[in-house]
């Protein structure tokens, strides 16, 4: 099950070698116009409401920290979450550590025993979506403040 689940993955990127993002750059396209995105630095006050936010019931990644453990400690590492998450937009880099996923094949119809039937769930670490949560926050900032957003 581990190799069939893992190699899903593999075959999805092996279609996507060779295909430009702008995400990638930073740049995009709209409404022929040039747009470059930038992200802000993360307050330790962004990451105090945030984490208030969060479920302590979530699922915890490959590492095993949990939500709740994560609430617990964050008076004493709120300041260094901060740095190491500036570090990561400054020099646009992802730390691997929190690539790695806990995966769980969940099982859709048909017969249990056939391996095509189950589709994997990663789960990541959780200071990787609590990274991400925050950057989406800023993303979605962006997009409404400059009209992206259909209103009525």
């Amino acid at each position: 099950m581990n190799n069939f689940l893992f190699t899903i993955g593999e075959k999805l990127a092996s279609k996507m070698d060779g295909v430009p993002s702008p995400l990638i750059s930073g740049e995009a396209t709209v409404n022929n116009s040039s747009v470059k995105s930038q992200f802000s630095s993360i307050t330790v006050k962004e990451i105090r409401d945030a984490i208030a936010k969060i479920k302590t019931t979530k699922g915890f990644g490959k590492y095993e920290i949990s939500c709740y453990f994560l609430k617990i400690a964050m008076p004493f590492i709120e300041k260094s979450l901060a740095d190491l998450f500036n570090t990561s937009i400054e020099t646009s880099q992802f730390p691997e550590l929190w690539i790695c996923a806990r995966i769980t094949p969940i099982f859709r119809e048909g017969a249990k025993a056939e391996m095509s039937n189950y589709r994997p769930i990663s789960v990541l670490p959780v200071i990787a979506r609590f990274f991400e949560k925050l950057i989406a926050n800023q993303l979605y900032q962006h997009m409404n403040d400059s009209g992206y957003f259909f209103s009525e």
